[in-house]
């Protein structure tokens, strides 16, 4: 909306970020944005004597799926599949795949340490609970 009326322009965004931007494909609205929007401006770009050079948001997506509408038993048999579809979402996103390794982050983490939080809450009716948050 904000975009489609003008009311902010592009090159006024410095990042978009994308949560859940596996849906950024076919008529998800997040694919529009890229569509109408991002790689119109970047195609326009590649000419800057016609038109003027304006920078481009970075964008970030985030997902814990990249791939959708596959069951994966098997990682081997769908290892296409899935390769293909990751490319695709990059495309959209005019990004790039970067796994999230956990082994590597442990060595960033200090020890981690548990703190449990009693929270009292008293629903409608008066009732008191007692709701543990570890």
């Amino acid at each position: 909306m904000f975009l489609i009326e003008a009311y902010i322009n592009l090159n006024e965004i410095d990042v978009i970020i994308f949560d859940e931007c596996h849906h950024t494909r076919s008529d998800h609205p997040y694919n529009h944005i890229m569509n109408e929007f991002y790689h119109f401006y970047k195609q326009r770009n590649q000419n800057p004597q016609k038109y003027k050079h304006m920078q481009l948001p970075r964008i970030y997506g985030l997902t814990a799926s990249p791939v959708l509408d596959i069951a994966i038993k098997d990682f081997e048999k769908h290892k296409e599949i899935m390769t293909e579809q990751i490319k695709i979402l990059c495309s959209n996103l005019d990004s790039q795949f970067a796994k999230y390794d956990m082994e590597k982050a442990k060595e960033f983490i200090k020890e981690i340490k548990e703190k449990m939080l009693t929270v009292e809450c008293y629903s409608q009716d008066g009732i008191r609970e007692e709701r543990v948050n570890k």
